[in-house]
């Protein structure tokens, strides 16, 4: 039995949403706008600053779907080349707009550990009992040994935070349980499965006149199907005995993990990132403040 993979926080999000792909076509979509109303003020000889080639206000803030001022007399090219970058920057905004409200409305899962070569990965803890951790020391992956009430203490209790070993007979009831969940919390791998048929048997006496019917009704209980609906039935026979719980422990789990507000933390990277372009804004207004000072007093002295 392995966790699911928990969601990513929601402030990661916004980390997504800025990969360094994103935040390179945007650069390149600016620039190239910037690049084309800087050569077309060229070309009708109007001032051309060197910094508007560089990061070009018009552009970017059609980028980003803020409006600007636009003269009368600007030419019939201009306008068309801000009638295309209106139509990009609704685009995007759009395109930005339904990732961000796909991304809030289902977030993406961390790696889900389907091995043991994942749990290593991930760092999940193997729950076992003190009597069988030298078995299952060569699997080399992190393991949490406890004895058998606290092995079944933290299996029952659905604590995902550690992976743990299930019989199918076990396996079938918790999945059947798990329907009813808010949420899936444990996945049935295969991959970690060390047995696929757990060989349970009791030595009979030697010469026993009862080994070939007692085999030959095992072969005839399988073949017939009663053992798979005796498995089937296990979670509804128990349900009914009073030995199988209904509570969610997924709602719990839901209200803790995922909250249904968002917090302040959530905004973390957008706090970093404002913060950040805050102060690079500042040193350059000061680095063009100094170099505004020493130009002058340079001119000052040479004339």
């Amino acid at each position: 039995m392995v966790p699911v993979a928990r969601r990513i926080p929601i402030k990661d999000i916004y980390f997504i949403l800025s990969s360094v792909s994103n935040m390179f076509l945007a650069i390149v979509i600016v620039f190239s706008y910037g690049m084309a109303l800087n050569l077309l003020r060229n070309v009708t000889h109007r001032d051309v600053r060197l910094v508007d080639f560089v990061l070009n206000d018009k552009a970017l803030r059609g980028i980003l779907g803020q409006s600007f001022n636009l003269p009368l007399s600007r030419s019939f090219s201009t306008r068309l080349i801000f009638l295309m970058l209106g139509i990009v920057g609704l685009n995007v905004s759009s395109i930005f707009g339904a990732g961000l409200d796909t991304l809030m409305a289902h977030p993406p899962r961390q790696f889900q550990a389907r091995s043991f070569a994942g749990l290593r990965r991930t760092k999940i803890p193997l729950v076992t009992t003190e009597e069988d951790f030298p078995t299952w020391m060569k699997l080399r992956v992190p393991m949490l040994v406890v004895n058998v009430s606290e092995y079944n203490h933290l299996r029952n209790g659905r604590n995902t935070s550690n992976a743990y070993f299930a019989s199918r007979l076990y396996w079938n009831l918790f999945s059947e349980q798990q329907k009813r969940f808010t949420r899936e919390l444990f996945i049935y791998s295969t991959d970690d499965c060390l047995w696929s048929l757990a060989l349970l048997s009791f030595q009979w006496p030697q010469n026993s006149l009862f080994t070939e019917p007692v085999s030959q009704l095992i072969l005839e209980v399988n073949a017939n199907g009663l053992y798979d609906f005796w498995v089937g039935m296990h979670y509804y026979d128990m349900t009914a005995a009073g030995l199988s719980g209904l509570e969610d422990p997924s709602l719990q789990l839901t209200e803790r993990e995922h909250p249904t507000s968002l917090r302040i933390v959530d905004f973390q990277w957008m706090w970093q990132a404002y913060g950040t372009f805050m102060v690079l804004a500042i040193l350059v207004f000061l680095l063009e403040v100094s170099w505004h000072g020493i130009t002058s007093l340079f001119v000052s002295l040479v004339l």
